[in-house]
């Protein structure tokens, strides 16, 4: 599992599970945005008109808090220690938990030194990066609901480094779900073209002519079986000539034989 999904976890599990969890990604948002996310106003303080999100009994996830500005460092630091939120003239309590996500807790130079201290000082769990876990996939893959039959792409996403962990796997899990009848590839040629693209990016060896043949012949015979055959319309479908489409079409199929 993947951080945030953790984090969901703990908050479905909550007294607070029966509000929305917030998420804050402070690696996306600008200064002005960080202040405005957390504190729910302008620059110089809260305004009646928009409450602070901390005065709400929900959890809030403070993702790569480490990533956030020095003075929302500080403010974050501030209110976890007096258990209030300075609206201006007034303070109100703190009612939000804070789950907080970052990519390494022993970073020197990246926190404010008293939101360092408090971090030091709460519960931790740590999360092996997704490529230290790979006998972990099949249960990934099953939470997910994703079913790979395909034995060597499994094979080739349980060797490749994930470099973006959980949220890189997602993406890539959602560009092998079924295809609609208007899509250009079938699975088992968009199959072949993400597994490809893993050996590149792995740098390993494999037959690449070999691996864009298929595909190509998976292309052109998508564009036939859209137009009825007619090998003239296919070739205009793919900026090819209506010969070329024929030699790659009777490839295929003494390939098949």
């Amino acid at each position: 599992m993947g951080k945030t999904y953790l984090a969901r976890r703990i908050h479905a599990l909550s007294a607070y599970c029966d509000n929305r969890m917030e998420i804050l990604n402070f690696r996306t948002l600008t200064d002005r945005d960080q202040r405005i996310a957390l504190l729910g106003g302008g620059l110089a303080g809260l305004t009646s008109s928009r409450r602070s999100r901390l005065a709400n009994r929900t959890t809030i996830i403070l993702k790569y808090i480490d990533k956030a500005s020095r003075f929302v460092q500080q403010t974050v630091e501030a209110i976890c220690a007096s258990g209030e939120i300075e609206t201006g003239d007034s303070r109100v309590p703190l009612r939000a938990r804070f789950i907080f996500i970052v990519s390494y807790l022993d970073k020197t130079g990246e926190f404010a030194p008293g939101l360092a201290k408090i971090l030091n000082e709460s519960p931790c769990l740590t999360i092996p990066p997704l490529r230290e876990r790979s006998d972990e996939f099949v249960l990934i893959l099953n939470e997910l609901g994703v079913t790979l039959p395909d034995p060597e792409l499994v094979s080739t996403i349980n060797t490749y480094h994930w470099p973006g962990n959980i949220t890189e796997l997602k993406a890539y899990l959602r560009t092998l779900n079924g295809l609609s009848y208007d899509e250009a590839l079938k699975q088992s040629e968009r199959r072949e073209l993400h597994r490809m693209i893993l050996l590149v990016e792995e740098g390993k060896e494999f037959p690449l002519m070999e691996a864009v043949s298929r595909i190509i012949d998976g292309i052109v015979a998508r564009a036939l079986d859209r137009h009825s055959d007619q090998f003239s319309r296919a070739a205009s479908m793919l900026g090819l000539s209506e010969r070329e489409v024929r030699r790659i079409w009777k490839n295929s199929q003494r390939n098949l034989v």
